[in-house]
């Protein structure tokens, strides 16, 4: 697939690696450490400091330490994004991708408050990755995704997958704030696409039915009649068996 920067996905995809590569010569080069840098730029999980750092709801999605964390995130981004965004357009892969951090945001604190930790941060584009998978789901439940040629796995299990590696997490109490906002994410982007495709549905729906307005009648009957002789010049001329199967289709079709 050529990477194109019309696609929201792709700039996307470069503006978090942009990001990390940033991160990653502020950490080397300058007096900065990585709690420094969480602490300035990660999402609090006490509700009390928001007001302190309110550009945190934004920033924390950019921020990724390690490789391994910030792959993960482009991995599912780019393999499912462009689907999304093929399916939707890109405006819809935004929205998805938008509510989804703020549902991971959402399930954050509320997993702050009822654990109780108060000295946590959110960090990463996870949650609003879940939530572009969760809106393939829903958009594509049969969906076979490739991951570069080297896994091709079904969407649906993909999703279960994922879901028991968060249950897992949660149960051992490993960040437990972090895999709650993945299935934030999650839902909230399946939501955003069981409506994006009823509302599709509904639309075809709608304009199978609209009624035909009488130059539109008159224009297709004359297109017919111009078809059908055409096709019984074609049988004067050389028989019916010269006739395509598409106008023999159309001439039993006719003769009903």
């Amino acid at each position: 697939m050529k990477f194109s920067l019309h696609s929201y996905v792709n700039r996307l995809v470069l503006l978090l690696t942009i990001s990390f590569v940033l991160i990653q010569f502020l950490l080397l080069y300058f007096d900065t450490n990585a709690d420094m840098l969480i602490g300035n730029l990660g999402l609090p999980s006490s509700l009390r400091n928001w007001s302190h750092q309110p550009w945190t709801i934004f920033t924390h999605f950019f921020i990724h330490l390690n490789m391994g964390h910030l792959l993960l995130n482009l991995a599912i981004l780019y393999a499912l994004g462009h689907w999304v965004e093929e399916q939707k357009g890109g405006y819809f892969f935004l929205k998805v991708l938008l509510l989804g951090a703020l549902a991971g945001v959402v399930c954050y604190a509320i997993s702050g408050q009822w654990n109780g930790t108060t000295d946590r941060f959110l960090i990463g584009s996870s949650a609003g990755a879940m939530s572009v998978m969760g809106a393939l789901l829903a958009l594509q439940p049969k969906r076979k995704v490739n991951f570069f040629g080297v896994l091709i796995i079904d969407i649906t299990w993909l999703v279960v997958f994922i879901v028991l590696i968060d249950l897992i997490g949660i149960r051992q109490g490993w960040n437990i704030g972090g895999h709650l906002a993945h299935w934030g994410g999650l839902l909230v982007g399946f939501l955003a696409g069981k409506w994006g495709k009823e509302k599709k549905e509904n639309r075809h729906l709608y304009q199978h039915r609209r009624p035909k307005s009488d130059d539109q009648f008159n224009e297709e009957r004359l297109e017919k009649e111009r078809k059908l002789n055409a096709i019984l010049d074609k049988i004067n001329r050389s028989g019916f068996d010269s006739l395509s199967k598409s106008e023999k289709d159309f001439l039993n079709q006719q003769s009903r």
